[in-house]
């Protein structure tokens, strides 16, 4: 696992597209098993998950992890698009 531009989601909010970043906190809201919104002490964003990198069923409200992921901008918001994570205890 390997930290790319440790920040916020804050700072994640505002960097540019296709900006590599790590990003901790907890999940706060699942959509599906792939999307789910994300929340660290800044703010909050939406992530998504590869299917073929995640359990069965997804993660659950409230599971805190370490995720390392690539900005995605498009016309409504940002995703982040998440490459590695790490579940933090």
């Amino acid at each position: 696992f390997e930290e790319l531009n440790p920040t916020s989601v804050k700072a994640a909010n505002s960097a540019a597209d296709k900006s590599y970043i790590t990003l901790t906190g907890k999940i706060t809201k699942k959509y599906d098993a792939e999307e789910y919104m994300f929340q660290d002490s800044t703010g909050t964003i939406k992530i998504e998950f590869d299917d073929d990198y995640i359990p069965i069923g997804g993660f659950n409200v409230g599971t805190k992890m370490k995720v390392v992921g690539e900005i995605d901008k498009d016309m409504v918001g940002r995703t982040l698009e998440v490459k590695n994570y790490k579940l933090l205890k």
